[in-house]
């Protein structure tokens, strides 16, 4: 059950197909809509857009602003609270903006064609980088999302006409690490322990090498995990109502929501649960969970 649901900063108008993402301190909030972005951090958002150059899909958070991709798909921008946007600097690598993580600090994941592209930054310039392929028999699939504690502790939900895949870097190589004929669009790494989270909109499940737990029939299409026993799920149910819950270590809490209330996107940090809103002034919302 959640409690004190408003509006966080003000109203944005625009869609949020593509999600958001917080900067790592977690107190501002970049809204992506493809063609733009909105900068969430404080009473009035900023809005920003480009020449076409930049894609506003995808974006890694880096420190207190934010790395975000070219439409070239190999290009790295900066971009900052006050909306400033300056060019990282082009990577010789293939193009990959498929899906995005960072460690949140100087490592940035892209996914593209069979491979992710590893950036290291230095400042305002790449310092090294490096593309590491998927297993072989992925090699055709797409990756939906990524999520990890560290840059040798990483993992990438891989989507096949066949099922669902993730896999886990660990410095050197990407290897499969989990593998279903189901479909699974939210993956969540947990901060500061060994256990991911991988859900879809008829269950969750909780993973650790060699070991998988169903975590009775919750709707988690979208996960975020902010501690080893506080994870918030959100998806749909059969009655095609939005259902967010959130897991205690122990049971889940769930609570049934107008569709109209909650998006398809969850995000959270220790201090503040955010979801889009899914009606008409298409708002970001702040949700202050019972704790």
């Amino acid at each position: 059950m959640t409690t004190g649901i408003g509006v966080f900063g003000g109203e944005i108008n625009g869609y949020f197909e593509d999600g958001f993402v917080a900067d790592a301190t977690g107190n501002a909030f970049l809204v992506l809509e493809g063609y733009q972005a909105t900068i969430d951090a404080g009473p009035t958002p900023v809005q920003v857009s480009d020449d076409g150059a930049v894609d506003f899909s995808i974006g890694a958070a880096r420190g207190d602003h934010w790395v975000l991709v070219g439409k070239d798909g190999t290009t790295l921008y900066e971009l900052t609270r006050a909306g400033v946007l300056s060019v990282v600097g082009p990577s010789a690598l293939p193009a990959a903006r498929d899906a995005m993580w960072s460690d949140g600090v100087d490592h940035v994941f892209r996914a593209g064609a069979g491979a992710i592209v590893h950036t290291r930054l230095a400042g305002a310039s790449i310092a090294a980088e490096a593309s590491d392929a998927l297993p072989l028999a992925l090699a055709a699939c797409r990756v939906l999302r990524m999520s990890g504690r560290s840059a040798t502790d990483a993992f990438a939900l891989v989507d096949c006409s066949d099922g669902s895949t993730v896999v886990h870097f660990d410095g050197s190589a990407w290897t499969s690490w989990y593998a279903s004929s189901k479909h699974y669009s939210g993956l969540a790494a947990v901060p500061g322990d060994t256990r991911i989270y991988l859900g879809n909109d008829e269950e969750v499940l909780r993973l650790q090498a060699g070991s998988v737990e169903r975590i009775d029939p919750i709707p988690g299409s979208s996960l975020v995990s902010v501690a080893a026993n506080d994870v918030f799920a959100l998806g749909y149910d059969g009655a095609y109502l939005a259902r967010m819950s959130r897991w205690d270590g122990a049971a889940w809490s769930p609570r049934r929501v107008e569709d109209t209330t909650l998006g398809d996107h969850l995000l959270a940090t220790r201090r503040l649960l955010v979801t889009a809103s899914n009606d008409n002034a298409r708002r970001l919302l702040r949700l202050q969970p019972n704790r």
